[in-house]
């Protein structure tokens, strides 16, 4: 079932770029990728735009993307009012609807990545294939 949200911009807290230290990781291991989504429900007190059939999940991207020559790392995330349902708990959701209310965040983070690595690496972006 698709749920029905109203969604408020994309937001991002954190976005680093840093190039690979291949000294550091001889003796601390290569980093590995690493992408998590987490769903925090939020108490219907604390949002105005909540009405009284809604519920408010937050969204959190967190990620750390390994790749030849760099690693990005930070965390996206967006607040989100799903309409005309009340979600007690995270696992009335399923796969589907989750996904849903994910799917902004991984959209920006592709974005970031490949206009970051456009200008800082001065070629093509690198495509995140997901």
């Amino acid at each position: 079932m698709a749920l029905t949200i109203e969604r408020e911009q994309e937001f991002v807290n954190q976005f680093h770029y840093d190039a690979r230290n291949y000294e550091w990781e001889k003796e601390n291991g290569t980093p590995e990728t690493n992408l998590n989504v987490q769903f925090q429900l939020v108490p219907k007190e604390q949002l105005e735009k909540l009405g009284e059939g809604d519920t408010g999940i937050h969204a959190v991207l967190t990620y750390l993307i390994v790749l030849d020559n760099i690693v990005l790392s930070g965390f996206v995330s967006q607040l989100n009012y799903v309409r005309g349902q009340i979600i007690k708990e995270q696992e009335e959701l399923e796969q589907e609807e989750l996904a849903q209310l994910a799917a902004p965040l991984f959209e920006l983070l592709k974005r970031l990545v490949y206009e970051t690595t456009e200008v800082a690496l001065d070629q093509p972006g690198i495509n995140l294939g997901f």
